[in-house]
């Protein structure tokens, strides 16, 4: 009889997944439901700031708290509050376009489903920390690499599925479903694949709380190199589809491929690529080659070509395919097992935090130095790379 159990990554690798094809599949519609509700650009980007701005505070209290009472508990509430958010946005079809302190009704449950979806957002970083239980030391780069296959193939379905029901004339209520039945489809998968695992609680020095990992060096030092990783990803994504649009001259559709593309190329690497480079190399070695690497394509940008802009995808999903899964690893190796949760989470909430900071400074910084914001971007990756190198080596010496 063939075994049918769902193994504990398969089921880690489903909650990544609908996490980002639930966001994906509403993305390319958000801009349409903001406008047809009477919002205004600056309403868009509330919304768009709203959940970020809550998950940099819940997810290192979520991280933290996974790790006191188990992080498939903490996991499943997370997964639950993504689902509740969904519905809460299905809402707003239903409501009239009353206004109330001079906003639409509408908009404002969307600002209040996305808060909802920022408050739980504890869904990757104590994903992270589970995985960091459950894989032994020498096989969690590969096992990091594949939850992050997961989350990019999201992004590539939650978008591709969102053009055909465009194409076909949908309703703008079917992404919102799809996100929904996706988001409760993940709860399940949490009660059924993670039943009995991932319930480490905190004892000891690791009950001392969040501030006593900002007292290591270590740690710290990696929180630090998150949030410089983070803003260089996030200011490309700003200013990078205005460049495209501008000197390139590139439709919707077209950046849309091109980013379908490059999440694609990333899957390819942080399947078999990383398979093959995690057997050979240390997580060191590919954190430092991988941040080269991904420079290198930010760089490339600058030039504003189609084809140096294509061979950037590629070596953006080379360097960050392999540099963000070994990150994740070192990560998850400064710290004991009780203390999984916390550093995850702590990690998550740093990045969301340099995400809205990235994201306004992208805007800023186009604005004001124009495609050099490129090389900004190269420059924030290769100082990433030297603090760890350099910090790397003093704590070889110290230990020495």
């Amino acid at each position: 009889m063939t075994d049918l159990r769902i193994t504990p990554l398969l089921a880690l690798q489903v909650v990544i997944f609908t996490d980002t094809f639930s966001f994906g599949v509403v993305l390319p519609f958000m801009v349409f439901l903001v406008s047809g509700f009477g919002g205004d650009a600056l309403a868009f980007g509330a919304i768009g700031a709203i959940y970020p701005f809550f998950q940099t505070i819940s997810a290192p209290v979520l991280g933290r708290w996974s790790d006191k009472v188990g992080k498939s508990r903490v996991l499943l509430i997370s997964q639950a509050g993504t689902a509740l958010s969904w519905l809460l946005f299905l809402g707003i079809f239903f409501l009239p376009s009353t206004e109330v302190f001079g906003l639409p009704l509408p908009i404002i449950l969307m600002l209040g489903a996305r808060a909802v979806d920022g408050i739980t957002g504890g869904n990757v970083g104590v994903a992270n920390a589970c995985l960091g239980d459950l894989i032994p030391e020498a096989e969690r780069t590969m096992a990091f690499g594949r939850l992050n296959v997961a989350s990019n193939t999201g992004y590539i379905l939650g978008p591709a599925i969102a053009g055909v029901v465009a194409w076909s004339g949908g309703s703008l209520m079917v992404p919102v479903l799809l996100a929904l039945m996706v988001s409760a489809a993940g709860v399940v998968m949490i009660r059924v694949g993670l039943p009995d695992i991932c319930r480490t609680r905190a004892t000891g020095e690791a009950g001392t709380g969040l501030f006593n990992l900002f007292r290591r060096r270590g740690v710290r030092s990696l929180l630090g190199l998150t949030l410089l990783y983070f803003l260089a990803f996030n200011i490309f994504y700003t200013a990078f589809p205005v460049d495209a649009a501008g000197r390139l001259g590139w439709s919707a559709a077209t950046l849309g491929l091109y980013f379908a593309f490059l999440s694609g190329v990333m899957v390819v690497v942080q399947g078999p690529v990383l398979k093959r480079a995690a057997e050979r190399w240390s997580p060191r070695t590919l954190l430092i080659g991988g941040a080269l690497v991904l420079a290198v394509g930010f760089a490339l940008l600058w030039f504003g070509q189609t084809t140096t802009g294509i061979s950037a995808a590629i070596l953006f999903s080379l360097g960050n395919g392999l540099a963000w899964p070994s990150f994740l690893t070192l990560l998850s190796l400064s710290v004991g097992p009780d203390e999984q949760g916390a550093v995850q989470g702590a990690a998550s909430g740093v990045g969301s935090f340099a995400s809205i900071i990235g994201l306004l400074l992208g805007g800023v910084l186009y604005l004001a130095i124009g495609p050099s914001t490129f090389l900004f971007c190269t420059g924030i990756v290769l100082l990433t790379a030297g603090l760890f190198i350099a910090g790397h080596s003093t704590s070889e010496e110290r230990v020495q």
